[in-house]
């Protein structure tokens, strides 16, 4: 996904105990936010002075076995680029 509107986002169902997020970064990139199971969970910035093609830029601390679900959403303002991976 990549988005520059507050309004984009998306969605990803897993079962698991751990989740990361990869993403490009760049100086005309920003923030989004993580929620996990509908609570906010982190903010991550993705603004950096020379860009980097995809690379790790969020993983989350272990979390109880089962259904989860990760929501991803732009800042409005921001431009951002990532994909989801889930560790089992």
């Amino acid at each position: 996904l990549a988005s520059s509107s507050g309004n984009d986002y998306y969605e990803y169902t897993f079962k698991g105990v751990k989740f990361e997020i990869h993403a490009s970064l760049a100086s005309n990139h920003g923030n989004f936010t993580v929620h996990l199971d509908c609570n906010y969970h982190t903010t991550v910035n993705t603004n950096n002075p020379t860009q980097i093609l995809p690379t790790k830029v969020y993983i989350s601390d272990e979390i109880e076995y089962g259904e989860h679900t990760i929501k991803v959403q732009g800042i409005s303002g921001s431009i951002f680029g990532h994909q989801l991976n889930q560790n089992d």
